[in-house]
């Protein structure tokens, strides 16, 4: 009867399994953000030394007096840096403020998450539960984030290059419907022009060939007035003569009219106009 008694205390002094697990878990928490913090300010004073140190004594000074491998202080600076940058310093500080999704995680998972930019790291291990997720999970994400992102840039760059080719082809037909309309307007003012000129060539001939049909017929006339001058009476070859010679008078007359046309055109004209009246009223 004893034994049952004990065997029921004892049973009654058994704590609830989830809250073993709670507290399990809330200490691992803690002990994750006391681990990262150290290693924080640890990497602060780090950047310190190596600033304060001389050229040329950084390897040294890290193997000799704090043991540590030229990979592992970059770590640590590395995590103050992106982490703890803005905290101010002191001994047992907590991450910065603005990281609490991170502060819980080990070192070796916010040393992983450097791999996502800055501006995204929160966010990304919220996404992901980074702090339930195991190293290698979580490594698993950040790789699987970088093929999406590449993935992505590709599509991107693919739906550019199509965007660019599409524009060149537009641009392209746009060019070459701009020179056939051009070559077009062209051939039709050449063509418009060489009528044209075909026009006045014609016209010109056509006044040519009347001119030249006026002068058969005056020499003609001349020919015949000259011939029956010869057979005339005396008074008739007087008359040649004075004929003769205002033909010549004419015909200087008229070479002065062009000379004074090139410099006063106005006056050359009524110049002629008297000698044409002169000549209708002989």
């Amino acid at each position: 009867m004893a034994n049952v008694q004990v065997k029921k205390q004892e049973s009654a002094s058994v704590r609830n399994i989830g809250t073993i697990t709670a507290e399990i878990q809330s200490i691992k928490r803690q002990t994750n953000a006391l681990v990262l913090s150290y290693a924080i300010e640890i990497g602060r004073r780090l950047v310190e030394a190596k600033a304060a140190l001389p050229h040329g004594q950084w390897g040294d000074w890290l193997k000799t007096e704090v043991d540590f491998s030229q990979s592992t202080a970059n770590n640590l600076m590395r995590l103050f840096d992106e982490y703890g940058s803005t905290q101010i310093s002191f001994f047992g500080a907590s991450i910065n403020s603005n990281s609490q999704s991170i502060a819980n995680l080990n070192y070796t998972k916010a040393l992983q998450l450097l791999a996502v930019p800055s501006e995204e790291r929160e966010a990304f291990a919220e996404e992901v539960g980074a702090e339930d997720l195991s190293v290698k999970e979580l490594k698993a994400k950040i790789e699987e984030r970088d093929r999406q992102i590449k993935e992505a840039e590709k599509k991107l760059a693919d739906v550019v290059k199509q965007s660019e080719k599409k524009a060149k082809a537009e641009v392209d037909a746009i060019r070459r419907t701009a020179k056939a309309e051009a070559k077009k307007e062209a051939e039709e003012k050449v063509k418009k022009d060489l009528d044209e000129a075909k026009k006045q060539v014609e016209s010109a001939e056509a006044k040519a060939t009347k001119a030249k049909e006026a002068e058969d017929r005056a020499r003609k006339d001349l020919e015949e007035t000259q011939r029956k001058l010869k057979t005339a009476s005396p008074e008739i070859a007087a008359f040649k003569a004075l004929f003769d010679e205002m033909q010549g008078t004419a015909a200087r007359l008229r070479c002065m009219i062009e000379e004074i046309r090139k410099n006063d055109p106005e006056t050359a004209d009524k110049l002629s106009a008297a000698l044409k009246a002169f000549g209708g009223s002989l």
